[in-house]
């Protein structure tokens, strides 16, 4: 049969195996807080991220519009100065007549 000595460690060992599962929980939901506090910060940041890329995205749709816009302007530009060029031309070549005639003009004041 079993005596009084038989049953003596048992309280001391729940008690111990007890402490230890407690000890267990708490590790176990200080991990758990710590990774739920790193996912926050995970999508906080993936959060700002997703809007560096939406800003960087409509800069690159202003700048291309405005490339656009200055790609015009310039061949506007080009189309001017080609007029210019052509004007300049015409009048140097009727410059010597021009000239020969006003020459005759004065002298017939």
């Amino acid at each position: 049969m079993a005596g009084p000595k038989d049953i003596g460690p048992l309280p001391h060992t729940r008690a111990s195996t007890s402490k230890e599962i407690a000890a267990g929980n708490t590790d176990l939901s200080s991990r758990t807080e710590q990774q739920a506090a790193s996912l926050q910060q995970t999508a906080a940041s993936m959060e700002e991220l997703t809007s560096t890329v939406k800003q960087n995205s409509e800069n690159a749709s202003q700048a291309s519009g405005l490339a656009s816009n200055a790609s015009a302007v310039a061949s506007e530009g080009t189309a001017i100065v080609g007029q210019v060029v052509e004007t300049m031309a015409g009048i140097e070549e009727g410059g010597p007549r021009r000239r020969a005639g006003t020459r005759l003009r004065r002298r017939r004041k």
